[in-house]
């Protein structure tokens, strides 16, 4: 049921995708002199993009139970790639001394989210994904379907909402959005009061009171109540 529901999903999405690509490389083909065959291969990119998208999506929708923590959840694992390496790029590049690596560095690890890829695709038109990073998400696609059918197959009847709070999903998207979260927010708050090497302690402990906030916000939007704050706390 859940492989039907898998490809009734792709067949909607990458239909409309193929429809439009095949338009537009008929008009190419007729009126522009360009290469028609690098317009099939980024239809080929996106639909594998998309494929990684739905398969994240529904991997999601078996550990959760209800819409919203599934979108929630969906989101939050597309963010964390691009969020962390935002991060990691503002740290080194504020406190390493002589650092200047951000482009070499840390821009290949933003390869392995398919929401910034599909910006690459559509902002520039930047097809040089490379085989291996295609193979890599062929692998991954393969692995969360295998593993969500497990899931799907071995759980019990409906659960209720609250089991969303109870799975090891939600404690690592939860520690993961808080201590992110909270780090952006604490280096945009900091940058109200100026910046420099001597505000780390600024940064550290604005980050903190951030972390805190999101994760009670978190908790509670997901437990669809306030009662576990004191717990989270």
């Amino acid at each position: 049921m859940l492989m039907a529901n898998f490809a009734a999903v792709l067949t909607v999405l990458l239909g409309v995708q193929f429809v439009c690509y095949g338009v537009v490389a008929a008009v190419n083909e007729v009126t522009i002199d360009q290469i028609t065959l690098l317009i099939l291969f980024e239809m080929l990119r996106v639909a594998l993009l998309t494929t990684l998208v739905a398969a994240i999506t529904f991997f999601c929708c078996v550990c959760c139970n209800t819409s919203l923590d599934s979108a929630i959840f969906s989101g939050a694992f597309l963010a964390i790639v691009p969020s962390y390496a935002m991060l990691l790029i503002l740290l080194m590049g504020e406190y390493v001394v002589g650092y200047d690596g951000a482009d070499h560095v840390l821009y290949p690890s933003l390869k392995f989210s398919p929401a910034v890829m599909f910006y690459q695709v559509f902002s520039d038109g930047d097809i040089t994904q490379g085989p291996l990073l295609n193979a890599i998400y062929i692998a991954v696609i393969a692995a969360l379907m295998a593993v969500s059918c497990i899931l799907y197959t071995n759980r019990k009847s409906e659960m209720a909402q609250s089991a969303s709070t109870k799975n090891p999903l939600y404690q690592f998207i939860l520690l993961a959005a808080s201590v992110g979260g909270g780090a952006l927010f604490g280096f945009g708050y900091q940058g109200i009061f100026g910046w420099g090497i001597e505000s780390m302690m600024v940064v550290i402990f604005t980050s903190c009171i951030f972390t805190v906030a999101i994760y009670l916000v978190f908790n509670a939007i997901v437990s669809r109540n306030p009662k576990p704050t004191k717990r989270g706390l």
